[in-house]
Formats: C-alpha cells, sequence, structure tokens
C-alpha cells in the first residue's frame, strides 16, 4: 500500500480552502507542538515535514511556531454504505487562540486504495452559517502555491488502519 497519495490531498486542501473562501465571499486531540522542518527553502519560508508518511509543507516564516493537530477523517462509501478513516491533521497558525481563532490548513492522509475507492469526505464546514475565521485568504494562498512536497517515507510505508 503506497502513501505517496497524500500529494492528492493537496486537492483536498485547495478544495476545502477555496469552498471557505467563496463562502466568505458569499456571506460576507491533544495541540503536538509544530517544529521547523530540516530544510527551509529561503529565510522567508520554513517547512513542516512528516518523515512517516513522507510528505513536507511550506509556509511563510511568520508561521514559525505552528502546531500540528492530530485527528481522524471518516468518509463513506458509495453505493457500498460503509465507511472508512485515516490519519488527519491540521497546522495551526501560532497566534491562533481560543478567543481568537485562525484558519487551519487541514491534510487528510489516504492510502491508494482508500482513493481509489472513491470515499465521500470532505475537510469544509457542513454548516453553511458558520463564522469565517481570521487568516482563510492567507491559507489559501499558500495552499494555492502548491506547497506540498512528497518523500519516500523514513520506515518504509506506513500502514494506515
Amino acid at each position: 500500500m503506497e502513501v505517496r497519495l497524500v500529494v492528492l490531498t493537496i486537492a483536498v486542501m485547495s478544495i476545502s480552502l477555496s469552498v471557505r473562501a467563496q463562502q466568505t465571499a458569499a456571506s460576507a486531540s491533544e495541540n503536538q507542538q509544530g517544529r521547523l522542518g530540516a530544510a527551509a527553502r529561503d529565510e522567508r519560508t520554513i517547512e513542516y515535514t512528516n518523515s512517516t508518511y513522507g510528505f513536507s509543507v511550506t509556509l511563510p516564516a511568520s508561521w514559525k511556531g505552528y502546531r500540528i493537530i492530530w485527528s481522524t477523517w471518516q468518509g463513506h462509501l458509495p453505493g457500498e454504505g460503509g465507511t472508512i478513516h485515516g490519519p488527519a491533521l491540521q497546522i495551526r497558525h501560532p497566534k491562533w487562540t481560543a478567543e481568537n481563532p485562525r484558519e487551519d490548513i487541514p491534510i487528510m492522509i489516504y492510502s491508494i486504495a482508500q482513493w481509489k475507492a472513491n470515499p465521500i469526505v470532505s475537510a469544509a464546514p457542513i454548516d453553511p452559517d458558520f463564522d469565517e475565521l481570521e487568516g482563510v485568504e492567507e491559507a489559501v494562498t499558500i495552499v494555492s502555491h502548491n506547497p506540498l512536497r512528497t518523500f519516500a517515507p523514513q520506515d518504509g510505508v506506513p500502514k494506515l488502519r
């Protein structure tokens, strides 16, 4: 089972954040401390690197001190009535607080078999009346610049539950 499919999750990220940006225009776990990746592109960027799943995400330097929030995505299988799930994470801006939450960058990790099953999933909020969070434009800009890079996972291909 190959997990290099993480590249396809950038599409989910883009769609999710684009939906939020469009809704803005129309309507006006535990935290794990993030760390800098081994190699930043330049002093204006930093990287989140995940060697378990074999990907990195380039972020603006203003995101230094970001946090990674782990969760599990769940999807429904069309026509089969079953559900599938897998790991998900959100990259959280360092200025995010409970009083002033900011837009996260969601990443859903799929195996190739899960992706081929064509599950119905979304990282976007379902409620059309949600409050838009500060930083959505910045998150959309980050995602639109193709920040995701893949590489071979450090310990081979991890098994997704």
